[in-house]
């Protein structure tokens, strides 16, 4: 698993940041710009035996030192039985620190607990981290806990605890030790395989239907199995995580096709993947898979396909010239795509203000863009073809009139007019008939031009730029977004209302926000 890149278009890329949007809701986004890093691999763990072989290799090449090294070895093999010794005392029933009382957690104190280190702190109010944003988690996939996990240990995370704590037979004192750890761990683990389970009889009554295949179904329910599997060998947090996904894909509503079928199974083996590597925080906002496929991270849901953040990495890889990886990724993306009529669009899997399956038609307008690009780059004319079949389906009904003209719906479920997502469309549109010389959508992208000219003015507060038509004024960087969008269109079609509104809106960057 790979880092995605959080700057995917470069200026020839017509600049657009891969940052959290505003739910319909909101009128309002934040985000910051970035650039990717590779991922980093720890060093090998020190062992005795590398310690051993460096030692040996220092003897024989340091006689003078010998003595030294010797003793550095009986040092170190003193210290390893000391910890040896200590641990399997430790195991022995009735032996160890305390660190739960029997009465504050359980009614069967000699139950062994699962000891993989040092005994951990107890959690209690006031606590505060990475281990109580863990926890909160966990009491969340099992329904204890509503709030969005924030890793502060407050009144409402200590009253979750004792609920759960009181449901599973131990004092409801809500402080976390051992045994309530234990416990979650089971209960976790144990809704992970019901979970699957509701998963696994939809993939069968979807080949039963005939919807879904032989070969498809057996990948994803391998791919289940596997997720249920890796419960047992993950950090508690991680593991909660992994649990969120798999509660995503148990409440989900209808069957699976083979191209659903498929995302399932590659969703899945992308977060065990990316859970076991490092905790998601570490990861930044997204991560990307062998093909290049992108995930965004999301604290309710885990790491989720994202289509925008995937298309704009073909992009990126299209201007780089990376034909393997083009050919990779745009094989892969082709794959995601879910015919509907004469075309095709890319899903959205966890709600966002909507439905638990949703459609973007900005992201659709990108994928047009990347797939064209594509397909002149490999001179591969199917993937030209893709690409019409991505902008047909934003006519169809990811589009709204407004504003005597067409404004594209970021959210196909919402019909808040976004004016990033209506400008960067008008731009990368414009590059697919470009590339294609598509006739309607030469004809659709002159009705979003015209709608957005005459919104615009709306968009202006007088020293400041709006996120959304009648909504708040924009962060900093959508504003920043806004002025360059504007200079492009400028650049690209001479039209005086991009040029005069972009350097109006530049100069209002040097006051800041009103």
């Amino acid at each position: 698993m790979e880092r995605s890149d959080t700057f995917l278009f470069a200026d020839d890329d017509f600049g657009w940041w891969d940052e959290p949007r505003a739910q319909p809701a909101a009128a309002v986004a934040a985000g910051s710009a970035g650039v990717a890093r590779p991922v980093r691999r720890r060093p090998p763990p020190r062992t005795l035996a590398r310690d051993l072989a460096r030692i040996r290799e220092g003897v024989a090449q340091r006689t003078t030192a010998s003595v030294f090294l010797l003793a550095l070895f009986g040092l170190v093999f003193l210290a390893v039985a000391l910890s040896v010794r200590l641990v399997l005392s430790s195991d022995r029933p009735g032996s160890g620190p305390v660190v739960e009382t029997p009465a504050a957690n359980s009614p069967q104190p000699t139950r062994q607990q699962k000891q993989t280190g040092p005994p951990a702190a107890l959690l209690r109010p006031g606590k505060q981290g990475a281990e109580v944003r863990d926890l909160q988690l966990a009491l969340g996939i099992l329904g204890f806990h509503a709030s969005a996990p924030d890793g502060a240990f407050g009144v409402g995370t200590g009253a979750a605890t004792a609920a759960f704590q009181a449901s599973r037979g131990l004092t409801p004192d809500g402080v976390v030790g051992p045994a309530t750890r234990q416990e979650l761990t089971e209960a976790i683990a144990a809704k992970a395989q019901e979970d699957a389970a509701a998963v696994g009889a939809r993939l069968n009554e979807s080949v039963r239907s005939g919807a879904l295949d032989d070969t498809t179904r057996g990948d994803a329910r391998a791919a289940l199995d596997d997720a249920v599997a890796a419960m047992d060998r993950l950090p508690p947090g991680r593991a909660a995580v992994l649990g969120l996904v798999l509660d995503d894909l148990a409440a989900g509503a209808g069957g699976y096709d083979t191209i659903r079928g498929a995302a399932l199974a590659a969703t899945l083996d992308d977060n065990v993947a990316a859970l076991g590597e490092r905790r998601p925080e570490t990861h930044a906002r997204g991560i990307s898979d062998g093909t290049g496929v992108v995930y965004h991270f999301l604290p309710e849901y885990g790491y989720e396909f994202h289509p925008l953040g995937s298309f704009a990495r073909l992009n990126q890889l299209v201007r780089r010239g990376n034909k393997a990886a083009v050919d990779r990724l745009a094989t892969a993306l082709v794959a995601r795509g879910q015919p509907v009529g004469r075309g095709r669009v890319w899903e959205y899997r966890f709600p966002f203000g909507g439905p638990s399956t949703w459609t973007s038609g900005f992201a659709q307008a990108v994928g047009a863009q990347a797939f064209a690009r594509a397909g002149a780059l490999l001179e591969d004319e199917s993937l030209a073809g893709v690409a019409g079949a991505a902008f047909t389906a934003i006519p169809k009904g990811l589009s709204r009139p407004l504003g005597g003209g067409i404004w594209v719906r970021e959210y196909g479920f919402s019909d808040m007019a976004v004016l990033n997502a209506q400008l960067q469309s008008i731009v990368s549109l414009s590059e697919y008939v470009e590339i294609t010389n598509d006739g309607d959508a030469r004809t659709f992208v002159a009705e979003m031009s015209a709608a957005a000219q005459t919104l615009l003015p709306q968009f202006d507060t007088g020293c400041w730029s709006r996120y959304s038509y009648g909504g708040n004024p924009a962060t900093p960087s959508y504003h920043a977004y806004h002025v360059r969008l504007l200079k492009k269109l400028a650049a690209s079609t001479g039209d005086a209302i991009w040029r005069d509104t972009g350097a109006r809106w530049a100069a209002y960057q040097s006051q800041g926000p009103c």
